[in-house]
């Protein structure tokens, strides 16, 4: 396997964990014991306060640069680096802005699996020694190569 397939297949594996940890954070709610599920549905029913608006346009902001980072990585793009660094950077400081949050006991493994993938990512696009085939300049068809 060479480094663009690696990388692409590691961009899959972080969108892929984190839409799963989403999954199943909606659909195991109605398990969490009771108490939970009021604070939960009491959570949902209050407005939310300036700091949490915060921390709404900075996760919303922070998914644009990672969805345009992907993709851009997973056509071997260079400048895809920026935007996806950037968003994981701001993802990670949007945390705290949310306050406490309640998960069942599988969503965060997902989570946290997401965003260690995304680490890894950056880490393979800024720090690998072997050379990527990332480049600026499309294919002659305008296409990405095949992963296969």
């Amino acid at each position: 396997m060479n480094s663009a397939h690696a990388l692409r297949y590691l961009i899959l594996a972080m969108w892929g964990t984190a839409v799963a940890g989403g999954i199943l954070d909606f659909s195991l709610e109605s398990r969490l014991p009771e108490p939970l599920r009021d604070y939960l549905d009491a959570e949902w029913d209050r407005d939310l306060n300036s700091r949490e608006w915060v921390g709404l346009v900075a996760g919303l902001v922070s998914l644009w640069f990672l969805l345009r980072g992907s993709i851009l990585l997973y056509r071997l793009r260079a400048r895809g680096r920026r935007p996806f660094l950037a968003g994981l950077i701001i993802s990670v400081l949007a945390m705290p802005l949310f306050g406490p949050v309640i998960y069942n006991p599988w969503s965060p493994l997902f989570y946290e699996a997401s965003m260690v993938l995304g680490g890894v990512v950056v880490g393979w696009i800024y720090f690998s020694s072997v050379p990527l085939e990332l480049s600026d300049n499309p294919t002659s068809d305008g296409r990405p190569p095949p992963i296969g």
